[in-house]
């Protein structure tokens, strides 16, 4: 309970720009090794070369920099079925508290430091979560440090953990890409061309009410009413030049209410020790690994029903059953059964079953879904394209990995994306 007091004092110290404060507050676990200290030598070796007996053990301190690496990729992700509990520990909480304090080590450019806690946190298998966030800042913060090539082993070490989320994965081999020039690589890694695709953009212009840099961009729209980036965006792809299309600003809530009527059933399935009280709105196990591990046949028979085109069947079924009633992520009010209905098969059976599945997995990360999803019913048969993703971006803003990443695995689901770049008339200087 102390530990996670200390942790939203942190995060609201944080949050005000506090850093002096928050530096003090979390300094103290900074010098601790609570956030590792309770794997033994055993746990840290790795499994496939054994420790001979006299050895010294494995510590943070006591390996190189590449060796160290190594012994970070072959530690254990998961030593019990049950591992997603680690959630409820307060161990997770104290490598949530040091992993921010990684950030203001950083921000006080003490990286060799920030290099050890962050070895010391990717030793445990605690916050399974942050460890694709953690691979790259190690990355980051040893390329400071001019270990070109100690800043190229992390990134390829966190490319192998399979406990890293699709964004950061995505982001560890742009990373690796853009490090993997000779003499450090001779090689083209195998995933360079697909990563490293830019995904089609599309500009229009706006008229600016502001241009003030930090500040959410305020436009007049096309109705001239004052308006933000992504309501100018669906106002011009509602225009009927530019497609007609309907759309709705969402940022991910449409995809995880669809998630959730479509996967009730399997959300909620009687599977042991996941549920604790009868008014959990999901699994303890919820966005983890180990929820899609638990009921992996009951994911690949829904997902083979929605590549089947039953999704509208499904959604049905469960508003009318479920309609009201609370899950994580499903927002009834968002659009009308109807709606609902009409975007996903706009979207198609196998789009959807790409997404469910990312969802399922625990692969997401949370963020960087496209902002806008547009759609369309009565376009004919001859129509290719009746979904469209759309990551809308100001004069001012740039993807970020989380978004480029999702970009990348809607593309090669085979739905259609794209970026919509709003841009401002140039400045005219006064006449004097």
């Amino acid at each position: 309970e102390e530990a996670c007091k200390t942790h939203d004092k942190l995060v609201e110290l944080l949050e005000k720009g506090a850093s002096d404060e928050a530096w003090d507050l979390v300094q103290p676990f900074m010098h601790s090794h609570a956030y590792y200290g309770h794997l033994g030598p055993d746990t840290l070796q790795p499994q496939s070369n054994a420790r001979s007996a006299g050895a010294e053990p494995l510590s943070a301190a006591s390996c190189s920099a590449a060796e160290n690496d190594q012994h970070l990729e072959d530690v254990p992700k998961s030593r019990t079925s049950l591992s997603y509990l680690n959630r409820y520990t307060s161990e997770y909480v104290h490598a949530r508290i040091v992993g921010k304090g990684v950030a203001l080590l950083e921000q006080r450019r003490d990286y060799r430091e920030a290099v050890r806690v962050l070895r010391g946190l990717l030793l445990s298998d605690y916050c399974q979560a942050k460890r694709g966030c953690w691979w790259i800042r190690l990355s980051l913060d040893l390329k400071w440090l001019g270990d070109k090539e100690g800043s190229i082993r992390a990134a390829e070490a966190g490319v192998r953990d399979p406990t890293v989320a699709w964004g950061e994965l995505v982001a560890l081999q742009r990373r690796v890409v853009n490090l993997a020039k000779p003499p450090l690589r001779w090689k083209k890694p195998p995933y360079a061309d697909a990563v490293m695709q830019a995904p089609s953009q599309v500009v229009i212009e706006g008229r600016p009410l502001n241009r003030e840099v930090g500040k959410k961009s305020r436009f007049v729209g096309l109705d001239d009413e004052v308006c933000t980036v992504e309501d100018l965006a669906l106002q011009h792809y509602a225009q009927m030049e530019h497609g007609g299309w309907r759309g709705i600003h969402c940022e991910g809530s449409i995809f995880r209410t669809l998630y959730g009527l479509l996967f009730w059933d399997i959300i909620f399935a009687p599977v042991p020790d996941v549920f604790l009280h009868p008014f959990q709105t999901c699994p303890m196990d919820y966005g983890t690994r180990a929820f899609a591990e638990a009921r992996c046949q009951l994911i690949d028979v829904r997902l083979e029903e929605l590549r089947h085109g039953q999704a509208s069947a499904i959604i049905s079924s469960c508003w009318e059953v479920h309609h009201g009633e609370l899950c994580s992520g499903v927002n009834w009010n968002l659009l009308s059964l109807e709606d609902i209905c009409d975007v996903a098969s706009s979207l198609g059976g196998s789009g959807l079953a790409s997404i469910c599945s990312l969802f399922a997995w625990g692969t997401t990360g949370g963020s960087g879904l496209p902002d806008l999803l547009l759609w369309r019913d009565d376009v004919g048969e001859t129509a290719e394209v009746r979904a469209k993703l759309v990551e809308v971006k100001g004069p001012r803003d740039t993807l970020s990995e989380d978004q480029r990443a999702w970009l990348t695995a809607l593309d090669m689901a085979g739905l259609c994306v794209e970026v919509c770049k709003v841009h401002e008339p140039a400045r005219h200087a006064k006449r004097g």
